[in-house]
């Protein structure tokens, strides 16, 4: 059996990362005949040519590009810009004085300061402290000057922030592009690899994926107190394991105080 006491013995040489844990690997694997692959590849050993075999889908893993330092968290904020205020006469006679003293055309004189204000937001943050993301998605309200800022999952193709948004991770042969090339990004904008991560803070893929996967999992019932996945009958006198952090001990319920809620 697996003891905790014993995490990494005899399995991870001092100063060197030569011997992995066996089972630090992908823990959303693809069976071989399951595979979406080009006919040289071991998906065409089955009896007979798949679809994906005559037509060449793309299929993209839910962690092709892990995010190590997983913090889809917080509030979203509601912003909304000001109206445009259209220069009074003043100005537009000023402009024009400028512009002959120096020669130009107005409309070669710099842009102006905006007279239209500051952005507002309105956050649904109730403890009044201040949260940073990492990454955010911004989405506006149609018919309005109005946006909403929104933490983002930048895992891909799991995540919500790259593009394009792949349906169970599938490309049709009509949509595909070169593997190279998911997520999308724009030539000038291009970063290799994603994420952006200073030299100091980067990790190996494979132990990037196994975090993100461990936390991804350490939320999925999140919200969730109905389902029978995510709730299972006990009372007071039962014995648990409570799960605080990283941290794993055996406890015992005392009482229940709601529905999610228990003195242990």
């Amino acid at each position: 059996d697996y003891d905790p006491e014993s995490f990494g013995e005899g399995q991870l040489p001092r100063n060197s990362f030569a011997h992995e844990f066996d089972f630090l690997d992908n823990m959303e694997p693809t069976a071989p005949m399951d595979s979406v692959s080009p006919p040289s590849s071991i998906a065409s050993l089955s009896p007979g040519y798949s679809p994906a075999d005559r037509r060449s889908s793309v299929y993209i893993p839910p962690y092709r590009v892990p995010d190590a330092f997983p913090g889809v968290e917080g509030e979203n904020c509601e912003c909304e810009t000001p109206p445009v205020v259209p220069p009074t006469a003043a100005q537009n006679e000023w402009a024009e004085e400028v512009a002959q003293q120096l020669g130009v055309a107005v409309a070669d004189l710099p842009a102006p300061m905006s007279p239209r204000g500051a952005t507002t937001c309105n956050c649904t943050n109730s403890s009044g402290e201040v949260e940073a993301y990492h990454w955010v998605n911004v989405e506006p309200v149609p018919n309005s000057r109005r946006f909403i800022i929104s933490p983002a999952d930048i895992t891909y193709s799991a995540g919500n922030y790259w593009v394009p948004h792949l349906v169970g991770g599938l490309a049709s042969p009509q949509d595909k592009m070169p593997m190279a090339q998911y997520p999308l990004q724009a030539r000038a904008d291009r970063i290799s690899p994603l994420p952006a991560t200073s030299h100091k803070d980067r990790i190996g893929v494979r132990f990037a994926r196994y975090i993100d996967q461990v936390e991804a999992r350490s939320r999925i019932c999140d919200g969730d107190s109905v389902s029978e996945r995510c709730t299972t009958p006990c009372s007071p006198g039962d014995a648990v394991v409570a799960e605080i952090g990283s941290v794993r001990i055996p406890a015992r319920i005392v009482s229940a105080l709601s529905a999610r809620g228990f003195v242990v």
